[in-house]
């Protein structure tokens, strides 16, 4: 791996968290306020983090972002606010990995901090790790154990397989999926795995494009 020491990084703490597990899933609440999402998958909870002061507190703990027992396997995972369209209200959809499931909760669109209870979005996705959402709502999502990129329909909740079996080591435990920035690739997800590296058969790491086309509204 190479560097660029003529413009070396500099690193500061944001804060110290002396009783977390494992930090998964992160989205910004309020660039102007600094305040920022970060979810413990061990102990399935959401803090809510003011990266300007370091000030942090557990803000979302409910029976949809948990693990049981408590610290024992993977919980919340991925993490992302969104507002659906012809709603006035904003959302902070979430993955849970033990429970196969993603969900949404209302939030206060300022402090984020819940405004209901949570709901289930869609079920019986297994391991699902890291996901995105299009303009429509719909969500692509990574299923570890399954080899599998997915896209769940924002009406019907009904679940494409994009890419992968489990019978095939192409996409080796998916872990993360994002949409393109620019213009030309804005449509197009871009897909991660391990490739099984604690595994006797590891394939290796990748980073796939998918081209999505009608699937997709950006």
């Amino acid at each position: 791996m190479t560097g660029f020491p003529e413009h070396p990084a500099r690193v500061d703490e944001v804060a110290h968290f002396p009783n977390s597990r494992i930090f998964t899933g992160m989205d910004v609440i309020s660039k102007e306020k600094g305040l920022i999402y970060v979810g413990d998958s061990p102990l399935g909870i959401i803090n809510i983090l003011n990266v300007k002061t370091g000030h942090y507190f557990m803000a979302i703990n409910n029976s949809l972002t948990t693990v049981q027992p408590i610290d024992s396997t993977i919980g919340v995972y991925g993490i992302h606010l969104f507002q659906p369209k012809n709603n006035s209200t904003k959302y902070l959809y979430f993955s849970n990995w033990q429970q196969a499931l993603i969900a949404r909760i209302p939030i206060h669109p300022n402090t984020g901090l819940p405004l209901g209870e949570p709901e289930v979005v869609v079920t019986n996705l297994t391991s699902v790790a890291e996901f995105a959402l299009d303009e429509e709502g719909n969500i692509f999502a990574a299923s570890f154990t399954l080899n599998q990129y997915v896209r769940i329909d924002h009406e019907t909740k009904e679940v494409l397989v994009l890419a992968g079996d489990p019978d095939i080591d192409t996409y080796t435990q998916p872990l993360s999926v994002a949409f393109g920035r620019t213009e030309s690739d804005k449509g197009d997800l871009y897909a991660v795995n391990n490739g099984g590296f604690t595994e006797l058969h590891n394939v290796g790491a990748a980073l796939f494009r998918l081209k999505l086309g009608d699937l997709a509204v950006v």
